[in-house]
């Protein structure tokens, strides 16, 4: 677990006793028995932002149970390579000032007050006020430590290869297969697991490589226990084999949502969603574009006074990258009801100004510009994510009986363009 590591981490108390060794070993010390009345909490984490996040819950979890609730005694921890220290658990709230007119925007609600937004969010849990200097233009949003974002499924970065293959109808592979070389922006969807070399269970054997089971585990847990359709959805990290790195190894950021109700697939639903979140983020689906032009060529043939109208459908789809939905025929999905999502990184002005000037141009030139179009169109193109039905195969491993749809898509890409997309929710 430590080869190639540059050095170890120790943790001890103010008497040099050792405290843990990690991630190997902690000590007998803090070890928990039917007697402990005092807990000692120490969290360790290759990411201090996450680590201070996971310490925050476990803390406040426990609070409620001492003998005097919610008391918590603080600790000083010195980091002596770096020369500071740091007084924790840090459970200050933090302030968010969140403007209306955006607010307004997202939900659709052109009424909605500052006041009655803050009314709102306490039924959240949430303290909220309306800026004083600001007044109903802005509203301050005070948020405890133990709020870390959306509330999300459970994440499970470890899985069996059942859950990674079988169960979702992917063929299992060696374990000494040597992976393919990929495009790491890309949608991987046979990319291959890295297999623990020490398992203690067969149910955490490898890393997962895409979010489905772990939300199909999640949705299994909660069918019929609460009210139908269940909207689920998690941001995460797989992780595959990649030879080229140091490690051998490469980490993702991925996203997928389900949708799951006994009166139909949903399919609609997750669709929806993945138009609203592509668009959000600076992409636009063809059909999109080409429902667009029509409407904008259907208001300037009605009238003259409607130009204004033709504008902003035009104006809506100039400049953005264009995604297309292409049939699959994967195992996992239902056929007929599955698609991978697919972007070209060109917008859709330029694509236009390609196809007048190609008009004009001769024949066998026009011959030679469309081959070279179509060599470039391949190399221009890559699959972002799937989307589609399961199939009841699928759905009978993991224990249910409802239609599920699903969209998983990768955010790689996403993290490479934010310079060039503008995120409204940012």
């Amino acid at each position: 677990m430590l080869e190639g590591q540059p050095s170890l981490y120790l943790l001890t108390d103010s008497k040099q006793n050792v405290l843990s060794l990690p991630p190997l070993i902690n000590a007998d010390g803090c070890k928990l028995t039917e007697n402990s009345t005092d807990i000692f909490i120490d969290c360790t984490s290759v990411d201090e932002k996450k680590g201070e996040m996971a310490l925050n819950m476990v803390v406040c979890m426990l609070a409620e149970y001492c003998s005097k609730p919610f008391s918590i005694e603080p600790v000083r921890v010195l980091y002596e390579a770096e020369g500071r220290e740091k007084i924790t658990p840090n459970l200050n709230t933090r302030e968010m000032a969140v403007n209306m007119e955006t607010v307004r925007r997202i939900c659709g609600v052109s009424e909605l007050t500052a006041a009655a937004a803050a009314q709102q969010l306490q039924r959240l849990m949430l303290a909220a006020k309306p800026n004083p200097q600001k007044g109903d233009s802005e509203l301050i949003v005070s948020i405890p430590p133990t709020r870390t974002g959306f509330t999300e499924t459970l994440t499970f970065a470890l899985c069996s290869k059942e859950e990674n293959s079988t169960a979702i109808n992917k063929p299992l592979h060696a374990p000494d297969a040597k992976p393919s070389p990929f495009n790491p922006i890309e949608h991987q969807w046979s990319a291959l697991p890295v297999l623990l070399s020490n398992a203690k269970t067969r149910e955490l054997t490898e890393t997962r490589t895409q979010l489905l089971s772990g939300l199909l585990r999640s949705l299994a847990t909660n069918v019929g226990r609460r009210e139908m359709p269940i909207r689920l959805f998690e941001i995460g990290d797989i992780v595959v084999r990649d030879e080229r790195t140091v490690t051998g190894s490469r980490n993702l950021l991925y996203c997928c949502a389900a949708f799951a109700d006994e009166h139909g697939s949903g399919l609609e639903e997750v669709h929806g969603l993945l138009d609203a979140a592509l668009e959000a983020m600076g992409l636009i689906g063809d059909y999109v574009v080409a429902e667009r032009q029509a409407a904008a060529a259907a208001a300037a043939a009605a009238a003259a006074a409607r130009k204004d109208g033709q504008r902003q459908l035009l104006d809506s789809i100039q400049g953005r990258a264009v995604y297309s939905l292409k049939p699959t025929q994967y195992a996992t999905f239902l056929p007929g009801r599955q698609v991978q999502v697919v972007v070209r990184r060109k917008a859709a002005k330029e694509e236009k100004t390609e196809k007048r000037e190609e008009t004009e141009t001769e024949t066998k030139k026009e011959t030679e510009k469309e081959t070279e179009k179509e060599t470039k169109k391949e190399t221009d193109t890559f699959v972002i994510g799937q989307m589609g039905t399961l199939h009841v195969d699928c759905l009978r491993a993991f224990g249910l009986s409802v239609p599920v749809s699903v969209v998983e898509l990768t955010l790689e890409p996403f993290l490479q363009w934010l310079e060039e997309t503008d995120l409204i929710f940012a």
